[in-house]
Formats: structure tokens, C-alpha cells, sequence
């Protein structure tokens, strides 16, 4: 009985040691998302949507509201930094046929819970009008 009571005393202490998987903001960010409305300068009301995929590249497009415009950019690369809770995109370029490659990037800081479909992702202070982000999962 006593060896019976140490072998559930061990198996108890070791499952409660494990360490469960943690979600890292690295592998949540991957799927496609969407935002909520957003005027940016002078357009009218749109929403993006962005594919972000495992190996470090996203696809961000962007659509009018009233579906008469969108456009969509070539893939882009990223980076999260797990412990900063940040994500950095390069700026994606909405006009490729202009002969400038961009070469900026966007920090940000990122909210989320592994349990949630919402995430908000807050421009580190870079003096541009960059917008502060509230992304659904689809």
C-alpha cells in the first residue's frame, strides 16, 4: 500500500511540475486577420486584412468599405520579439510600379491572450500616423 501511495505521490507531483506548452506571440499571430474600420488621410472608411504566415512574410490588403477599391501588396517581412510582446513589419509596398522599394519599418506593441481571436497591436511612438490596429481571426 505504501509503495501503491508513493507511485501516485510522484505521478501527482510530477504532472503538477510539468510545465504546460506555452503560446508564444510568435505562433499566434500566424492565420489571416482583420481590422476594424479605419480612415487613413484622406481615404474613405476601409479595413485590411493581413495573411501571417510561419516564415516570417505577411500579405496585407487593404478595401474600401463600400468594396469599390482594394489593394493588395506583395508578401513582407516580419519579426516578433516573444518577450517584448512586439511585432516589426517592414512597410509594405502599395505601389509597386513606382520604382521605390520601401525600406521603413513599424513597431509595435502587441495585446493578447491565447484564448482570444482579438489582438491590438499599438505603434511604438515613431512619429508617423500610423494607426493603432484592433485585428480579428478569421
Amino acid at each position: 500500500m505504501k509503495k501503491l501511495f508513493a507511485i501516485l505521490t510522484m505521478i501527482l507531483l510530477f504532472s503538477i511540475s510539468c510545465k504546460k506548452d506555452e503560446v508564444k506571440l510568435s505562433d499566434y499571430v500566424i492565420g489571416t486577420w482583420h481590422s476594424q474600420e479605419l480612415v487613413l488621410g484622406d481615404s474613405p472608411f476601409g479595413t485590411f486584412t493581413v495573411a501571417i504566415n510561419s516564415n516570417n512574410t505577411y500579405i496585407l490588403s487593404f478595401e474600401l468599405s463600400d468594396g469599390s477599391a482594394s489593394i493588395a501588396c506583395l508578401a513582407t517581412a516580419y519579426t516578433v520579439d516573444n518577450d517584448k510582446n512586439q511585432i516589426t513589419i517592414n512597410e509594405p509596398d502599395f505601389d509597386p510600379n513606382d520604382n521605390q522599394i520601401p525600406t521603413g519599418t513599424n513597431t509595435f506593441d502587441v495585446t493578447w491572450t491565447k484564448t482570444s481571436k482579438i489582438m491590438t497591436w499599438v505603434p511604438i511612438n515613431d512619429g508617423t500616423d500610423t494607426p493603432t490596429l484592433v485585428w480579428t481571426k478569421q
